[in-house]
């Protein structure tokens, strides 16, 4: 993991977004894996991108514990207000 680690943390956002979706991916089957990128998938659910902060809290939401959830759940509160807002 630590290769999709180093490209959760990239400049770029091509590169963080693959490596999201790959960990969504992983997610769905074994969840347990994906637990290690948790603290980046965390720094990733305020990305400035919508589509890498939607994926970050779903891949999330698959493998975080109970406490991160509920974390999760405030995030993505602000985040639905903030869709609902813009025009």
């Amino acid at each position: 993991m630590t290769v999709l680690q180093l490209l959760l943390a990239s400049p770029k956002v091509i590169l963080r977004f693959g490596a999201v979706r790959a960990l969504n991916s992983v997610a769905k089957k074994d969840p347990s894996i994906v637990a290690a990128c948790n603290v980046e998938l965390e720094n990733l659910a305020a990305d400035t991108n919508q589509a890498i902060s939607t994926s970050a809290i779903t891949t999330l939401l698959r493998s975080g514990s109970e406490a991160s959830v509920e974390r999760l759940m405030r995030q993505i509160t602000s985040l639905f207000t903030g869709l609902l807002v813009r025009p």
